[in-house]
């Protein structure tokens, strides 16, 4: 039996989901399909079927984040999943997931390092203090910056 680690099956769902997801999440997640949590002193380890259930669980939030799902759900969309057509559509789904979809909230300290990541231009941290002066915002690198301020400074680059 194949097990994984929890943290990269997280990793690997919120790639698909197309959103970081919070520990919360998480757990939801793995409550509806039925997945014990995790021991403290051993870890979290999930097999395969577990895994293909919460990826199926990913797709279906992906398509519609509002709606709750049920682990019969899950069940019935992951048998229809064994047709051709349906699974095609599946993996279609997960390869468009953009890379840059996970954008992580950082410090000022980091911001050109993850600025330098998302659009591939080496930025200067003096650059990133004249942007906001041009703009009338204020830098700091001890700030922590969400991802929606990361696609204003990316916006704000040109990029």
């Amino acid at each position: 039996m194949l097990l994984l680690p929890g943290h990269e099956v997280m990793e690997k769902c919120s790639l698909v989901y197309g959103r970081t997801m919070t520990d919360r999440t998480w757990r939801k997640w793995k409550r509806a399909c039925e997945i014990p949590p995790a021991h403290p002193h051993v870890g979290e380890w999930l097999t395969e079927f577990q895994v293909k259930c919460l990826l199926v669980l990913a797709y279906l939030k992906k398509q519609n984040p509002w709606n709750q799902y049920s682990y019969e759900q899950v069940l019935v969309e992951m048998a229809k999943l064994r047709r051709k057509k349906e699974q095609a559509k599946f993996l279609d789904a997960i390869a468009e997931t953009p890379v840059n979809t996970l954008v992580q909230p950082c410090y000022g300290r980091d911001l050109h390092k993850t600025l330098e990541r998302l659009t591939g231009c080496d930025i200067n941290p003096r650059r990133l203090y004249r942007i906001a002066e041009r703009h009338g915002q204020k830098f700091s690198k001890a700030k922590q910056y969400s991802t929606k301020q990361i696609n204003w400074w990316i916006e704000k680059l040109g990029a």
